[in-house]
């Protein structure tokens, strides 16, 4: 008999708990990503943005997995016309609206940073150029936010107060999965990718 499984209070917590929680992801696009690791749902966000950069550009986008293991002008995660793009996935959390990016590398070994932020029913992509980004005391002059050390790297969360301010400063573009503008979302990515 397998204790862990048959004690009628271990159980009773176990339902409770569930009933307790709330699955946000349910009925959205984006549930089956909620089994994978995070370093799954960040290989999916790679898949998604360079697939969405080669149907609403012309750019010349080069993603080859995770067998972009050694490039030899730095780390990144793929080239969209050109740009070194590291590119970090994020889903809200459950209990606030909250997205955590980690392992940002401080080193100038990336041109662009994109942030994949998902939603129940759409996608925030935020694109900082390098330079741009900050790290440690520094506030970053649009998000109004610090970055933290994190995993050898840093960690720079968004929240909906950042991807209002985002979106307003023409760095963010909400990618609304009922109501698609192809020519908005293409427009975005010409800017900041020309």
């Amino acid at each position: 008999m397998n204790l862990i499984t048959s004690d009628p209070v271990i159980e009773l917590a176990k339902k409770r708990a569930i009933a307790k929680s709330i699955n946000i992801w349910k009925n959205s696009p984006f549930g089956f990503l909620i089994p994978l690791t995070s370093d799954e749902r960040g290989h999916w966000g790679e898949d998604y943005f360079q697939e969405l950069s080669k149907t609403h550009t012309e750019f010349d986008v080069r993603w080859d997995g995770d067998f972009n293991t050694t490039p030899e002008d730095g780390t990144y995660d793929m080239k969209v016309n050109l740009y070194r793009t590291e590119l970090k996935t994020a889903m809200k959390g459950t209990k606030s609206s909250t997205w955590q990016h980690d392992v940002i590398k401080e080193a100038e070994e990336f041109d662009k940073l994109v942030f994949v932020d998902l939603v129940v029913s759409g996608i925030y992509i935020t694109v900082i150029n390098n330079t741009d980004m900050v790290y440690g005391d520094k506030r970053h002059l649009i998000f109004k936010k610090k970055s933290t050390p994190c995993k050898g790297g840093y960690k720079f969360d968004m929240s909906n107060a950042t991807l209002r301010r985002g979106i307003a400063a023409g760095l963010t573009y909400y990618h609304d999965l009922e109501n698609i503008n192809d020519v908005t979302l293409s427009t975005f990515l010409n800017k900041h990718f020309s």
